[in-house]
């Protein structure tokens, strides 16, 4: 086949949840894609299924055609996307959206304000910035958390329903396999996630008017291409605004707010990795650089997802080589060399930047370190941790980090 196809809406309950699905063909590769919800409505047309399809459309140069009608706005906001993703990325391809025509009517907004849930440090921050106007909490099976991992998946749901509870908000659950159609074509963190999120704001339109989406990155740092501000807020409809969100403050500004919620501290979730299953594995860089900021913020033992002290010695040896982590590094080790103090962690952070590929380009006068550079490190290290061979070699790895550290000590 030499298009993208998105087949007819099949809207039905799937276990009391209201589901909509749509197979959408690759290519020749078939692959059926659903949404499920814990409360309805869902959004009856298929502009949900677009901003996931979009992507791999894009990536292939192949046209994508649509069982069913769409808005001249929401098209003319799907071209405007594609401009955009295009200036930045020389691997996509702008393609033609063959679909039918429904027109453009005044719809008022749903009264609905919700916000994307994870736990993690920028949506905790999001959800207390807006905490009187939210009215809803979404959380997401099928993102960071892979479908096929059930035990983690209870673990933080749960964590979740208690948090929300907490902060007298209601939690939408929601289970999608978008990740099916969107890995095969292009690395998640850096192209698809945005579209992903984008997905469930135009999926939940008749319940919520408003889905605020935390960013990672303050507005000092490029942030991924699939999640820009410009992006996000781009794809926003007529029944629902997108809105990018916290990006004015720093990561160390957002965990010294957080420091002062005892929810929070219960809380937080910040781990992808999830070594052994774990909720906060204390190990991997993204654990490491936010115990680091807890640490600075004086927080880190009130903190009780993380059940274990700094380990300067691994933070020395870690090489920060996602975007995220290094850009987080620097922050730190700014942080720490304009107070004066923690020398043993400026010592280790120094030694963990030196050993990232991008820190030559920070050091050469006048050179600055290219989004594009620090894009393609951050999805081949996704190409690597999200493979099946790395999962299955977890149990080994932590042996033999075990053994390092031991090893370490006895030489001391």
């Amino acid at each position: 086949m030499t298009e993208v196809t998105i087949g007819a809406l099949r809207p039905y309950q799937d276990r009391g949840w209201p589901t909509v699905s749509a197979i959408i063909d690759v290519a020749g590769h078939r692959h059926h894609i659903f949404f499920r919800a814990s409360q309805g409505p869902l959004a009856a047309g298929p502009e949900p299924f677009i901003a996931v399809a979009l992507l791999p459309a894009m990536k292939l140069g192949l046209p994508l055609r649509v069982d069913g009608a769409v808005t001249p706005r929401f098209l003319a906001h799907t071209r405007r996307v594609q401009e955009i993703l295009c200036s930045w990325l020389t691997d996509l391809h702008a393609v033609h959206i063959e679909c039918g025509r429904r027109a453009d009517v005044a719809v008022l907004p749903a009264p609905g304000v919700a916000s994307l849930f994870s736990g993690g440090v920028d949506s905790f921050f999001t959800v207390y910035k807006h905490i009187d106007e939210i009215t809803h909490l979404v959380f997401v099976h099928g993102f960071d958390i892979l479908l096929a991992n059930a035990p983690l998946r209870k673990k933080v749901s749960a964590a979740i329903h208690r948090a929300a509870a907490e902060l007298r908000k209601p939690v939408i659950e929601m289970e999608t396999n978008v990740r099916d159609v969107l890995d095969p074509y292009a690395p998640w963190p850096t192209h698809t996630v945005g579209a992903a999120l984008v997905s469930i704001g135009l999926l939940l339109s008749p319940q919520i008017g408003t889905l605020y989406v935390a960013g990672g990155f303050d507005y000092n740092h490029p942030s991924m291409v699939s999640n820009d501000p410009l992006v996000v807020q781009t794809w926003s409809a007529p029944e629902t605004e997108i809105v990018d969100d916290g990006r004015e403050a720093t990561r160390y500004e957002k965990i010294a707010r957080l420091a002062e919620s005892d929810t929070a501290m219960r809380y937080l979730r910040v781990c992808w990795e999830n070594r052994n299953g774990a909720y906060n594995c204390g190990q991997c860089p993204k654990c490491l650089h936010t115990m680091i900021f807890l640490e600075l913020s004086g927080a880190l033992q009130r903190c009780q997802t993380f059940d274990r002290s700094l380990d300067l010695d691994l933070v020395r040896r870690t090489v920060p080589v996602a975007p995220g982590d290094w850009g987080y590094e620097r922050e730190a080790l700014a942080l720490v060399e304009s107070r004066g103090d923690h020398a043993d962690l400026a010592q280790a952070l120094r030694a963990s930047l030196e050993q990232s590929p991008s820190w030559a380009d920070t050091q050469t006068p006048h050179v600055a370190c290219k989004q594009g550079r620090l894009m393609e490190l951050e999805a081949k290290l996704y190409q690597v941790t999200s493979s099946r061979s790395w999962r299955f070699t977890a149990p080994l790895r932590s042996i033999s980090e075990a053994w390092r550290s031991a090893r370490g000590r006895n030489k001391r």
